[in-house]
């Protein structure tokens, strides 16, 4: 009970493609075409993992940061990024990557939620159930399981 997004990335970052909004009476909600920045979202964080370093510079301008090289390495390392009121204060999320075939990255699936009110641990049920949505995806577009090891 989670609002949930996929991502993609385009020229400018990642933008969010599709969305489905938690049936709570108070939900958050992420516009359609948003663009979220590589360095400071757990969905841009994923990004920001497996592109090359020269394509997170094209896309920021810059390159990263030391703390966002140490998330990103987190990223790579775990198959999770997740965030406590990293980009808004009070919003947190948990992002995974979903890869496609010959391992590359097609997109990213995020949930999110109110801090305190959503599971962030890399390993609790909300990793857990996004884990297995990025590997079910992934194995459609032609992803050679297990690319991403359920929690």
């Amino acid at each position: 009970e989670v609002t949930c997004f996929a991502a993609i990335l385009g020229n400018q970052g990642a933008t969010v493609v599709r969305q489905a909004v938690s049936s709570h009476s108070v939900a958050l909600h992420v516009r359609l075409g948003s663009v979220l920045p590589l360095d400071r979202s757990a969905t841009g964080l994923v990004f920001a993992a497996y592109l090359a370093p020269e394509r997170v510079h094209t896309i920021l301008g810059r390159n990263l940061e030391p703390k966002a090289k140490q998330l990103c390495a987190a990223v790579r390392r775990q198959g999770v990024s997740t965030v406590k009121d990293l980009l808004v204060g009070g919003i947190s999320a948990v992002s995974v990557p979903v890869f496609g075939h010959g391992s590359h990255l097609e997109g990213v699936l995020t949930a999110l939620g109110t801090t305190g009110s959503i599971d962030i641990a890399i390993d609790g049920a909300v990793a857990r159930q996004m884990l297995s949505a990025a590997k079910a995806i992934g194995e459609v577009l032609g992803a050679i399981s297990p690319l991403i090891d359920e929690r």
